[in-house]
């Protein structure tokens, strides 16, 4: 059996600790197999501190709860960045220097865009399923 667990940093007195904690307590006792977990980058630890970007860290710090909690297999889902976000309230600001762009948390070191369709979570979720390890 797997279970895939997303918490909602920004639902009304959330507290993702707490909510991640007792999914994965509960799951443990329905002894779940595959544990997928999605998480995001330690932000924080990335830039060394420069980056406060509390649903991000946040996520990151229950990485450990899950990879302690002894799963025959667990799967880290990091979900990127969604074109769909561009259109709405992250949609391009203005810039200290008078430009139009954004501000993203990404390694400086890395040479990617972490971006995809929303649309497309579900099916690399589905293939850790099929394919765990």
């Amino acid at each position: 059996m797997a279970f895939f667990l997303v918490t909602n940093f920004w639902e009304n007195g959330a507290n993702e600790l707490k909510q991640a904690t007792a999914a994965v307590r509960a799951a443990k006792e329905a002894d779940v197999k595959h544990f997928i977990w999605s998480t995001l980058p330690n932000v924080e630890a990335i830039s060394r501190g420069k980056f406060h970007l509390p649903h991000f860290t946040g996520k990151a710090k229950i990485d450990q709860i899950v990879k302690e909690a002894g799963f025959t297999n667990h799967t880290f889902v990091i979900a990127p960045f969604y074109y769909q976000n561009l259109v709405g309230p992250l949609a391009p600001q203005k810039q200290v220097d008078g430009s139009v762009g954004w501000a993203l948390p990404l390694d400086p070191n890395v040479r990617c865009v972490h971006i995809g369709d929303i649309t497309e979570l579900g099916q690399h979720c589905g293939r850790s399923i099929c394919t765990p390890g």
